[in-house]
């Protein structure tokens, strides 16, 4: 119960972030997108986020869509939300991040995949 408590203030926070105001930013869409993602996650039994692990968690950064692809030198980038806890256990409004990396080596493809780090 306390887990769905949590997750449904989390998903209460991102969605404050998305008022009509700012349907039009790329900052909404990410919101509206790492809502998804976490209402996915978090519908799947056998695969949903631990309770200790949301209860112990001092913030949560949401990447929907994170891209990766290569030929021989590959790209990974993602556009996201990071959400951190105060001291109070209150969780704050949404900051944004992007997370790119490389690599070198045998690849080939593209990938696209949702990415939810605690």
């Amino acid at each position: 119960m306390s887990l769905l408590r949590n997750c449904g203030f989390l998903i209460f926070t991102l969605l404050l972030c998305s008022h009509p105001a700012l349907s039009q930013t790329k900052e909404s869409k990410t919101v509206n997108d790492s809502i998804i993602v976490l209402n996915e996650i978090m519908k799947i039994p056998a695969k949903g986020i631990p309770t200790s692990l949301f209860r112990k968690a001092e913030g949560i950064a949401i990447f929907p869509g994170m891209m990766k692809g290569g030929f021989i030198v590959g790209v990974q980038k993602g556009y996201g939300a990071l959400v951190v806890k105060t001291q109070e256990g209150v969780w704050e409004y949404p900051r944004f991040a992007t997370i790119t990396s490389g690599s070198i080596g045998f690849q080939a493809g593209v990938q696209s995949a949702d990415v939810i780090l605690f």
